[in-house]
């Protein structure tokens, strides 16, 4: 040791100054510890200065640049000797943050707090606030990353207010956003999509801040259950990526994500399997364990648990070389869910605990939730159904405490139960099996039209009185490139165009939380009120719950003295083979097939058969659930061989507790009868200009307008709807499969078009809404919400119940039926609180179905009535 010092310090004396320190900074910084370093920079002092700690520092941030960690925190650490030794409070907040920063990136958080901890004071006592904003955030990365959120808000709102103080635009962003990720966590989405949109307003001019923040825009838009503005957001973030040359898991990963909300499956795969590939090439671990741990839930969904389960091995192995536990508990929940699937339940309630432990640390009601579920199945399949009751109802309990802080409008929270029915299908499960029908009853509603529960009980937002000038003039723009392009067919622009004025919507209710839609507890009707909605002992509620594996039915009639009858019963059945069943048929009668009637009998006594309640019912109240929405039950064939709508007039509401509110209401009467709109394409449509002179006969000319040709335009129509009891629209229509809030009515003019996102809008009053137009009744099947689509956007806008198609029927039978329908309501409407829509409805189409030519189901089992049909 002696001869190497002496040979080391007379290289020193030989060698320039600059030379020298060079070296002794190579020497440091491949320093085995901290006790080397130390020694070497007591052997050569005079060369300890700040361009020796400049030297260290550079070489450390290089390697961090190039996401060396490793290296990088080992050479922060040398340049952090160096600090010590100069006594530079300053140089020792920098390199402190610099080994925060690395060890973070290793998922080291514990080391990474303690940097960020040791570096604060020390910025604080230097005066170098921006420093001291940085490691605020540090701190608060951490805290995150440990599970510690209310640390993590404290932290982040130092960095805020210092960042504020400062004026420093790049340094609050960061804080903003950072604080957005966590709300978006906890769950309160509406606090979460607020924060991001202000830190985006103050990152305006710097592509790298906005890049981090759209990605998080569109996480929160994705949790909201709005995955066209999702998918927008992520494709922008990805494209920045790739131009910056900067990683690109996230993008991929959040991508497939929202394809799996879409329903692409396969295009959902190639997403993680890009994502997995581009964090491998970037050595970010934590990221390569999150697409792992995506896919294998993807994998899971789709039966291949032999692949789920090497993924999930392997992104649980990375998970816990570092210190993170929001991915690992994470990764537990799925394994948990594996081991459901293949019959471990004691491993699965194992995982599921571990989840859950970790969720309750972290402070993640949505993991928590997740994983309360899984606690709860597992119970139930041990057989120990009061423990699984209360677990599942946990969990259910946990998701709404998210929804109601899910922030949006009407339309944004669709698709929010979609991903998360779990708990509820669960609940329903355990009460079936404990013939508990009455019971099961509650649970199927309590998932089912929330939405349109939510505007019934606090009403609508009115974006228009918060919005600015300039906020309006992009939202016309973007509707009349929208109405353009929907005249001319172009799907792929039209597409485009819907997701930007999707991107739009999230974004004016993020700038103005106010906005947010006013969500209410739901409490489920029960049998008991349930029955209130009967009005005799002839009538029937015939609630249906599909589920993966079967579909249950749920029946309630009301006895001779007045209580509620309960039956019930389990259809064995896989979700997607009901499905294909139920749209073939529906294909058969739309195309006027011959060979329907084997398959209606074939319906009808799968789902009616051995129900003693239903046989004296005359009139059904329908609640349907998934595919079951396209089935025209009016169409089924009963063993006598006569239709179901011969005996049982028929209308279909999206939830019992819609319709109990709905009728609670007391909405302003509306003054006039009818406001009758047709052809407004000039002569395409003469059967309908015809319909509506006839329509004007029946109501009276003194209390009905009609509107044709010309006159037809969309401003005057939505201008004077409010105002009448009955709607008839016979016009074209078009459904809009990816985007239901963009199907559309033709009305006056090149590129006038209604669509359903306008109607949701509008204050209606009507009794009857009739959409005399191909294919109104159809939409998305959204899970929670039902059939979304023009329908359901007349009941949001106001209106009680709404006839419309299921498929294109010809303009000479509809415009008969029609007319016969209208001639049956009017003498329901003159009186009084008077009852019978659906059999007026009923009755015109046995018209139909008596005539000569017109016997075949495609000519009068088209129309359904949506809504209240009593």
């Amino acid at each position: 040791m002696v001869c190497l010092s002496l040979l080391r310090a007379t290289t020193a004396i030989a060698q320039e100054p600059a030379a020298a320190r060079s070296g002794l900074a190579t020497s440091l910084l491949r320093a085995r510890d901290n006790a080397e370093r130390v020694r070497l920079l007591g052997d050569f002092p005079g060369l300890v200065d700040d361009t020796l700690f400049e030297l260290c520092r550079a070489s450390a941030q290089g390697a961090l640049d190039q996401r060396e960690s490793v290296r990088a925190a080992r050479e922060f650490e040398a340049a952090l000797a160096v600090a010590v030794r100069l006594g530079s409070a300053r140089e020792q907040a920098i390199a402190l943050r610099g080994v925060g920063v690395a060890n973070y990136r290793m998922e080291q958080n514990v080391a990474a707090a303690q940097a960020y901890a040791r570096g604060l004071p020390l910025a604080t006592a230097a005066g170098e606030r921006s420093l001291e904003a940085d490691l605020l955030r540090g701190l608060g990365l951490t805290a995150r990353a440990q599970g510690h959120m209310g640390d993590a808000i404290a932290w982040y709102q130092q960095s805020i207010a210092l960042s504020r103080q400062m004026g420093d635009p790049r340094a609050l962003a960061s804080a903003l956003s950072n604080l957005g990720v966590v709300y978006r966590l906890t769950g309160d989405l509406r606090q979460a999509g607020t924060l991001l949109e202000e830190a985006r307003q103050a990152a305006v001019g710097m592509p790298d801040v906005v890049d981090r923040l759209i990605n998080n825009l569109g996480t929160v838009a994705a949790e909201q259950g709005n995955h066209e503005a999702a998918k927008d957001y992520f494709e922008q973030s990805l494209r920045a990526a790739l131009v910056s040359k900067t990683s690109t898991a996230s993008s991929w990963s959040n991508l497939g994500l929202v394809y799996i909300g879409i329903g692409e499956t396969a295009k959902a795969l190639e997403m993680h399997g890009k994502a997995i590939e581009a964090a491998r090439a970037a050595h970010d671990q934590g990221a390569e364990a999150i697409g792992l741990l995506n896919r294998a839930e993807l994998e899971l969904r789709l039966k291949r648990e032999g692949a789920a389960r090497t993924d999930l091995g392997t992104a649980l192995g990375l998970s816990m070389q570092g210190d993170t536990r929001f991915t690992t508990g994470n990764i537990l929940a799925a394994f948990a869910t594996l081991e459901l699937a293949a019959g471990n339940i004691v491993a699965a309630s194992e995982y599921g605990n571990r989840a859950l432990q970790i969720a309750q640390q972290y402070g993640s009601g949505a993991l928590e939730s997740h994983a309360a579920g899984i606690i709860g199945e597992s119970w139930r399949l041990r057989g120990q159904a009061a423990k699984a009751r209360e677990w599942f109802e946990k969990s259910i309990a946990g998701i709404e405490s998210i929804r109601n802080l899910a922030g949006g409008d009407e339309q944004t929270g669709l698709g929010f139960l979609a991903g998360r029915m779990q708990p509820y299908q669960g609940l329903l499960r355990l009460l079936m099996e404990q013939k508990e029908p009455a019971l099961a009853l509650q649970v199927a509603e309590r998932a089912k039209a929330r939405q349109l529960l939510d505007v019934v009980r606090r009403g609508k937002t009115q974006p228009e009185a918060s919005m600015t000038e300039t906020e309006r003039r992009e939202e016309l723009r973007l509707a009349e490139e929208i109405a353009r392009l929907s005249q001319a067919r172009g799907q792929t622009a039209l597409a485009r165009a819907s997701t930007a004025m999707e991107t739009f919507r999230v974004e004016l209710y993020t700038r103005h939380p106010e906005l947010a839609a006013r969500r209410g507890e739901a409490a489920p009707v029960t049998a008991a009120q349930a029955v209130e909605l009967l009005p005799d002992t002839h009538t029937a509620i015939v609630e249906f719950a599909t589920l993966p594996e079967a579909t249950f039915l749920i029946v309630l009639t009301r006895g001779a003295d007045g209580t509620p009858r309960v039956e019930s019963k389990i259809i064995r059945v896989r979700q997607e083979d009901l499905a294909r069943e139920v749209n073939d048929f529906r294909e058969d009668l739309a195309k006027r097939s011959l060979g329907y009637r084997a398959r209606a009998a074939s319906l009808y006594q799968r789902f009616f058969d051995g129900i003693p309640g239903l046989a004296t019912a005359t009139t059904w109240l329908l609640v349907p659930d998934g595919p079951l929405w396209n089935l025209p039950f009016q169409a089924l064939v009963r063993p006598d061989g006569s239709y179901l709508l011969e005996h049982q007039a028929v209308f279909y509401a999206p939830s019992l507790t819609f319709l109990l509110e709905r009728r609670q209401q007391q909405a302003p009467p509306a003054r006039k009868y009818l406001l009758a709109l047709g052809d407004p394409s000039k002569a395409s449509l003469p059967e309908a200009a015809r319909e509506v002179t006839e329509l004007m006969r029946t109501y009276g000319a003194a209390n009905s307008v009609a509107l044709t040709g010309e006159d037809a335009a969309k401003q005057t129509w939505i201008a004077q709807a409010p105002d009448f009891r009955v709607l008839h629209i016979a016009t074209h229509g078009v459904l809009n499969p990816a985007n239901p809030m963009y199907s559309w009515l033709q009305m006056a003019g090149t590129a006038e078009v209604m669509e359903a996102r306008d109607i949701v809008r509008m204050n209606l009053h009507a009794d009857v809404a009739v959409l005399s137009a191909c294919d109104t009744a159809r939409g998305v099947v959204s899970l929670g919400e039902g059939l979304v689509g023009m329908s359901w956007a007349f009941l949001v806008g106001g209106v009680a119940s709404t006839v419309v198609s299921q498929w294109a029927v010809d303009s000479g039978p509809t415009s008969r039926m029609m007319t016969a329908f209208h001639q049956r309501l009017k003498p329901v409407l003159d009186v009084p609180g008077g009852r019978g829509r659906s059999r007026a409805l009923q009755q015109a189409a046995l018209g139909m179905l008596h005539t000569p030519g017109y016997q075949h189901p495609y000519y009068w089992a088209g129309f359904v009535m949506i809504g209240d049909g009593f």
